[in-house]
């Protein structure tokens, strides 16, 4: 007698108009979270540390020449304030507004936000190996990483040129590395194992090479696939590369002179060590953790998640999930977590400090979470014999949940970042933000070199999505000091009406 699973796949199968109509609602819902957030990336402009990094590294470059000065610069930032490689090089070598204007940097913005919508639907896809699975998981994912979080705390990671390039681009090429992993396993051909073993091993130090944050969560994911898989690594001997690589990366970063010679100077004085790091980091996860659990979208998310896995019979492992694999994956995710808050813990003091450092450790979180449910949904459907008898009665329960938690539900929506950005987008507020912005831009642009600059710009509309420039009135402040030596100024002076 065939399951409940088994007889929706049936069904599903057996009907080609419901199968396009599904595609074509789950490719139209990927379409409408994904679109606002590229469309913004082109209203984006320079903020505090892009100042300062845009002149030092032109300055470098004058000096030493292109290549051979973002190379210092980079050198001397790693050996004075953190060990951020890839992204200390990203920095001192790119230089989007110096080289092409504000419309070179927004293509620049558009693009990592492309390549990280890219890595996320790449790994959904490689993982989840069936088509209408693969683009139902796609939508909960993005609704997840976009949709499932404050209204302003993203920001910092996908619009500030500086924050993405250390957050955003760095963790996208940790997701291309685990679709390569989970290439190199799937793949039968010797010589295509290797190829694609070489690529990851550059995507697998780029991803090492940002935020510890970012490393963390990299090094850890990629050991939990291997312990996963651990029946497998004698046959794909390959596949334990790019962990080997993120994991050679990750000691590049973590042992840098600068994390070291930072955290003197931020200490001043205190007395703050691993041990207290160890307790306050249980706690900062505590809090993110219960803070996920009042979400009633994003519970309901999870719950979709176990029930489409179970039902479409999708498997994340080709061999089964054993109870030992199980308990692995949740230690793992459980590891993963924890120790991707635990340097920016030590690193800060005691706290996740600011929102690019917050909101990455709810994005982590997240993420692995989903994997932890289709492993446990993958599990159940294996071990569990009655899973599919009481499957009806999840359902049930999850749409007695939904109904229930509407009003819940709904301010969670409208408290995310998808939500505000496409209201904010739609009514022209992120348009007008962007016109003070670019006024006070143009105007320090077109200044004489060697000026005293003076400029009153209009207030700020109020908005919620996009984020601040850092310049004051104070033409002592540091960003106003940066800005005034990218731009070769002698001051700046800006007085908001």
């Amino acid at each position: 007698m065939k399951n409940i699973g088994e007889s929706i796949r049936e069904y599903y199968m057996q009907h080609k108009w419901l199968q396009h109509v599904c595609c074509i609602v789950l490719i139209v819902g990927i379409l409408t979270i994904v679109i606002p957030f590229v469309l913004s990336a082109g209203y984006t402009y320079l903020c505090e540390d892009d100042f300062s990094f845009e002149g030092g590294a032109r300055d470098a470059a004058e000096r030493y020449g292109e290549i051979k000065g973002a190379f210092k610069a980079a050198h001397g930032f790693y050996m004075s304030w953190q060990g951020t490689y890839f992204s200390n090089f990203i920095w001192h070598i790119v230089r989007p507004y110096i080289r092409w204007g504000m419309p070179g940097f927004h293509a620049v913005m558009i693009v990592g936000i492309l390549v990280f919508i890219w890595a996320l639907l790449s790994t959904v896809k490689v993982l989840c190996k069936q088509k209408t699975y693969s683009l139902a998981m796609a939508v909960l994912v993005l609704a997840t990483v976009f949709g499932v979080t404050d209204g302003t705390a993203l920001k910092e990671v996908l619009f500030w040129y500086t924050g993405a390039v250390n957050y955003m681009w760095v963790l996208s090429s940790s997701l291309f590395t685990v679709v390569l992993t989970a290439k190199i396993k799937e793949e039968q051909d010797r010589s295509k194992q290797w190829r694609l073993a070489v690529v990851s091993v550059i995507t697998a130090l780029i991803g090492s090479g940002g935020t510890l944050m970012i490393t963390a969560a990299h090094c850890g994911w990629l050991l939990l696939i291997l312990i996963l898989s651990y029946d497998e690594i004698l046959e794909k001997k390959l596949v334990v590369v790019p962990f080997l690589a993120a994991f050679i990366g990750a000691l590049w970063n973590a042992c840098a002179p600068g994390n070291f010679a930072r955290s003197a100077v931020t200490l001043e004085g205190e007395s703050y060590g691993v041990l207290d790091a160890i307790g306050d980091t249980f706690v900062c996860w505590k809090e993110h953790m219960m803070k996920l659990g009042e979400l009633p979208l994003f519970l309901l998310i999870l719950g979709a998640i176990f029930v489409i896995t179970v039902v479409s019979g999708n498997k994340l492992f080709t061999k089964r999930i054993n109870h030992i694999k199980m308990l692995f994956a949740l230690i793992g995710v459980a590891a993963i977590q924890y120790l991707t808050a635990f340097p920016v813990v030590l690193g800060y003091h005691g706290s996740l400090y600011n929102q690019r450092t917050s909101s990455t450790f709810d994005l982590i979180i997240r993420l692995t979470l989903i994997l932890l449910i289709v492993c446990l949904a993958q599990w159940s459907a294996e071990h569990i014999k009655v899973i599919y008898k009481v499957l009806p009665v999840i359902m049930a329960v999850l749409v007695i949940f939904g109904a229930g938690s509407w009003t819940g539900i709904k301010e969670d929506i409208k408290g995310g970042y998808a939500y505000n950005l496409t209201k904010e987008l739609y009514n022209g507020t992120i348009r007008d933000v962007y016109k003070v912005r670019e006024a006070t831009l143009s105007q320090l642009d077109s200044a004489a070199d060697g000026e005293d600059v003076v400029i009153f710009a209009n207030a700020i509309p109020p908005n919620e999505t996009m984020y601040g420039m850092g310049l004051l009135e104070d033409s002592n402040a540091f960003v106003n000091t940066s800005a005034a030596g990218m731009f070769k100024l002698n001051s700046i002076t800006v007085i908001y009406k």
